[in-house]
This record gives structure tokens, C-alpha cells and sequence, in this order.
């Protein structure tokens, strides 16, 4: 918006669609990214420009009063509704709140570095979008690592094994007879227990994008999680004995089935 005298203003609507359009990308995909829902980019995508298109119009025909209120209370949270009506049941509010939030990081951040660069238009909200999302998304992957490991012990006997597990959300293995979860655990942590286990090994089948097979089972008295500042237990817990261990991160001797939690 160029100022041209005695209170009248040229005004750019691509650039100002531009700067709504990143703003509101920005928004939603903080959200998603920080919720972890799944991407749905092209419907990201039609809710953002529908948005920035209605701004730019209403920005052009409403007092700057009537256009922050309408914005604000109807325009975000029906593009929120739409944009995770199919992540959400009920009334977004939470996802209101964070689109929300990030909205104003964003819109803070741009008339910063504006102040900062001198420079008005569309690079400055680039760098703080990209900035952000940044920070947004190793703030959220250290989250979730400190959600996803926990420590975990193994009772079998008088033996007890203390080690790290790791929540694997690509962990679907049951007991086909039972229906019971199935943790993955390391052949080396395991060895105290394969060594004075002394029943025989229940083998499963199993099926993944790399083929099909079959690993050896056994059933400890006892598995032990600490999760959320206390330990659930989980009697006559079934793991998986893995010789070969696949897992990239060696740090972790066990791989937790999703209801081991």
C-alpha cells in the first residue's frame, strides 16, 4: 500500500493476496504439523487461497475496523473448520486457538523484520514464515521423541532388564490365535532371559513392504513401561525376539507395540 497524498492510499491486491495467502498457509500448516495430522495439501491448499481471495475483496469494500472483526471471529475459524473437518470431530476450537497463535507469531514477526530490513512486501514474511515453521517443527520432533521413548524393564524369573523402548507407530503385530501385542526386542538385551527361557518359541507370521516371514516369539512374566511419570505393567507380555535389529536408532532395545502404553 503506497501512500499518495491527502489520505489516499494506492493499494496492490496481488501483493496484499500474497502476503494473506503465506500468512494462512503458515497458520494451518503449523497446526497440522503440530496436532500431527495428515497433510491433506491439496485441500490445504483450496481453503488457503479461498481465504486470501476473500481477504483481498473484503479488505477493499469493509472499514479496516468491520475487516479485522469479520477476519478474526468468521473468516479463520470457518477456514479451520474446513481445512481439519475431517481430522476433528466436534468444533475445532483447539486448532482455532493454534491457527491462531501462529497467525500472530507470524503477522508479529513480519512487521518486525520490517522495521529491521526497512523493507516492505513479500520477502520479510517469507523469511518469518520459514523461520517459524522451522523452529515449529524442532520444537514438535523434540516433543515427540520424548513422547515416543521411555524407559522399560522385562521380568522373567528372578531376571529383570532395564533398557530403552521406543513407541513404533508401525508397530502392528499380534498374536494371530490371541489377538495379544506384540513388542519387538533386541537379541542382545534379550539374552539374559533367551538364556534360561525354557519353553519353546511361539513363532509369527508377519507381513511388511519388504516381504513376508516369520520371528520367533516369547512370553515374559512380566513387561514393565514407564510412561507419563509411572510404571504400567503388562503380565505375560509377548515379544518378538529380533537377531537381526533393523531399527536405525541403536540407542533403543525395544520396540513397543502401540498398546504397550
Amino acid at each position: 500500500m503506497q501512500e499518495l497524498g491527502a489520505g489516499m492510499y494506492l493499494f496492490y491486491a496481488d501483493v496484499f493476496f500474497m502476503l494473506q495467502e503465506i500468512g494462512n498457509v503458515f497458520g494451518l500448516e503449523c497446526t497440522g504439523k503440530w496436532f500431527m495430522y495428515p497433510p491433506r495439501r491439496g485441500r490445504a491448499f483450496v481453503v488457503s487461497v479461498g481465504a486470501s481471495v476473500l481477504e483481498t475483496v473484503l479488505v477493499m469494500y469493509l472499514p479496516f475496523v468491520w475487516f479485522t472483526v469479520v477476519v478474526h471471529v468468521g473468516l479463520i475459524p470457518l477456514a479451520v473448520w474446513l481445512r481439519f473437518r475431517k481430522d476433528v470431530s466436534g468444533v475445532p476450537v483447539k486448532e482455532w486457538v493454534s491457527t491462531y497463535i501462529a497467525t500472530l507469531l507470524f503477522y508479529g514477526g513480519t512487521q518486525f523484520v520490517d522495521a529491521i530490513m526497512e523493507h516492505e512486501g513479500i520477502l520479510p514474511s517469507l523469511m518469518v514464515a520459514v523461520l517459524l515453521y522451522g523452529l515449529v517443527c524442532v520444537i514438535n520432533w523434540r516433543r515427540n521423541e520424548s513422547i515416543s521413548r521411555c524407559r522399560v524393564c522385562v521380568c522373567y524369573q528372578d531376571v529383570e532388564i532395564e533398557g530403552i523402548g521406543f513407541y513404533d507407530s508401525g508397530n502392528l503385530l499380534y498374536d494371530p490365535i490371541f489377538k495379544n501385542p506384540i513388542s519387538l526386542g533386541n537379541t542382545t538385551f534379550l539374552r539374559p532371559i533367551l538364556q534360561i527361557y525354557d519353553k519353546p518359541m511361539y513363532p509369527v507370521c508377519f507381513e511388511t513392504v519388504s516381504g513376508k516371514g516369520t520371528i520367533e516369539t516369547i512370553k515374559v512374566d512380566k513387561l514393565k513401561v514407564f510412561f507419563k511419570g509411572k510404571w504400567h505393567e503388562y503380565p505375560q507380555a509377548r515379544i518378538g525376539v529380533q537377531t537381526q535389529w533393523t531399527f536405525n536408532d541403536r540407542q533403543y532395545q525395544i520396540l513397543l507395540h502401540s498398546e504397550h502404553k
